[in-house]
């Protein structure tokens, strides 16, 4: 879902001999151009068998096949139980690593989300509690990504039943969405469903023991166990190695955004009217609109290629330097401005305007925008563990198994729990940033020197555009020799 392949025929034609590429699809896959000697195949957010058939001078190649496929379930491959509770307090819970099937195919470029549902099939101890105090609760704003073998992490716990206890059990049918990255979070036709996911909580007897399960996997915990600390959270947290819990602000961002019912992407009119629409619809600082305009903006950059080039061109550009100049906080947005950029990027690779003018213009935005990458990218980044969700601290009854922090009545206890919310979504945020930046860098580097070593042999570009360039991209030692080599190969050409 979403990946990008970089398609290029073998061996490589002269320059002389045009490359024409095509592709039939019976999903949202998309190409990023329809000739040059490479070219770049996306996935859609649907299963597809998408068939890419490459004409040198007009003879046809062999039509390459590629499947697409989808997220079909999830399983808990690993379990590590909750060792803090407070005293007296029938608790039980378990942290779960788990596995986004099929395993064998990457869904880094999908977000997953858990939905909030009631409680079911109440009885016994728990039929005396409130049922809302039993629910699982939710926010459709938390969505997290998948990292490398499609691995996320999840909490499945009863938090906190006070005597007198008794026999009983409760269940919750816990519906399970996925999205790709940069997608809209309101277009119903950009999310989809993976099956539910049944967790079940039961108390044994009037001693208090308490069975949780879920994907499988069970703990049972005693009241009379030693109580925990905050200590013993620490310990927990270095066991399951850099414990995140659930992102405080993403849980409070459930009011609807003013934001355009109608995709701009599926709204009449020339794409450069789109961004043009689109920028209108630009609000600084409200962060849930900000998401919603890079959704847009990435939504548009992969319709482009549907255009006539003289309209999409202009477009593409203006839309690219639109989203360079935008200044927005990462928890605000997440990758989908990466995702947005990335996309109208490829487009621009893969369609080099006609006049060496506007190429130059081309590449003075592509080089801001690998230059903004690398500024931004920590090439050693090792991605830090994040959970769906977590149970909250403290012994109120009354709050169950709910995720409110504003519920919980310890005031210590809250900011704990804030404060361990918010640093789950930076982390995933920040694991959603670095992976994409990652693949930018090395996916743009190449196209952009290849870029503009071409523009040099080809045009009457200056040494200090190039040096300039060179400069806003922030070349590597070695990206800077290879261009100036070509650099030195026109100055002897042009001395002879």
């Amino acid at each position: 879902m979403g990946e990008a392949v970089v398609l290029s025929v073998d061996p490589t034609p002269p320059r002389s001999m045009k490359v024409t590429w095509t592709l039939d699809t019976d999903g949202g896959d998309f190409l990023n151009g329809a000739t040059g000697r490479k070219v770049i195949l996306t996935a859609g957010e649907k299963a597809s068998h998408p068939r890419v058939t490459a004409s040198i001078a007009g003879a046809s190649l062999p039509t390459v096949i590629f499947e697409v496929v989808e997220p079909a379930s999830e399983a808990a491959t690993g379990m590590v139980s909750i060792d803090v509770y407070l005293d007296h307090c029938a608790a039980a819970g378990m942290h779960l690593t788990v596995q986004v099937n099929p395993s064998d195919v990457s869904f880094q470029n999908v977000e997953i989300q858990e939905r909030s549902a009631p409680a079911t099939n109440i009885a016994g101890r728990f039929a005396q509690m409130p049922p809302a105090a039993l629910a699982h609760q939710a926010s459709p704003r938390a969505w997290f990504g998948l990292l490398p073998n499609n691995i996320t992490y999840d909490t499945a716990a009863l938090n906190y039943v006070k005597p007198p206890w008794g026999e009983g059990r409760f269940e919750l049918d816990i519906p399970v969405k996925w999205k790709l990255k940069g997608t809209s979070r309101k277009d119903p036709d950009s999310i989809h469903s993976l099956p539910q996911q049944l967790q079940t909580a039961s108390m044994k007897d009037e001693g208090g023991a308490v069975t949780v399960s879920k994907m499988g996997k069970e703990i049972t915990r005693m009241p009379s166990q030693r109580p925990g600390t905050w200590a013993d959270q620490r310990r927990c947290i270095d066991r399951v190695k850099e414990y995140p819990a659930l992102y405080a602000a993403a849980l409070c961002l459930g009011a609807a955004c003013a934001f355009p019912s109608e995709s701009v992407a599926q709204s009449a009119g020339a794409p450069i009217e789109q961004v043009a629409q689109l920028e209108r619809a630009w609000k600084r600082g409200d962060g849930a609109q900000q998401y919603e305009y890079f959704a847009e903006a990435g939504a548009i950059a992969s319709e482009l290629y549907k255009y006539d080039r003289e309209q999409a061109d202009p477009a593409a550009l203006t839309l690219l330097n639109n989203l360079l100049k935008k200044r927005n906080k990462p928890g605000d947005v997440g990758a989908a401005d990466l995702v947005a950029a990335t996309r109208v990027a490829r487009f621009i690779l893969g369609n080099p305007a006609g006049t060496p003018e506007a190429r130059e213009s081309q590449l003075a935005a592509l080089s801001k925008m690998l230059g903004k990458v690398r500024a931004e990218v920590d090439l050693t980044y090792v991605p830090k563990r994040v959970f769906v969700n977590v149970p909250p601290p403290g012994d109120d009854e009354s709050r169950g198994a709910r995720t409110d922090a504003d519920s919980i009545s310890s005031s210590k206890a809250r900011k704990q729990y804030q404060t361990a919310l918010r640093e789950n979504l930076e982390n995933d945020v920040t694991n959603q940033r670095q992976a994409e930046l990652f693949n930018m860098d090395d996916e743009f580097s190449t196209g952009i020197v290849g870029y503009l070593s071409d523009q040099i042999a080809d045009s009457s570009i200056s040494d200090s555009r190039v040096a300039q360039i060179m400069n806003d991209a922030k070349f590597t030692e070695a990206e800077r020799i290879e261009v100036t080599s070509v650099v030195e190969d026109r100055r002897r050409l042009a001395t002879r």
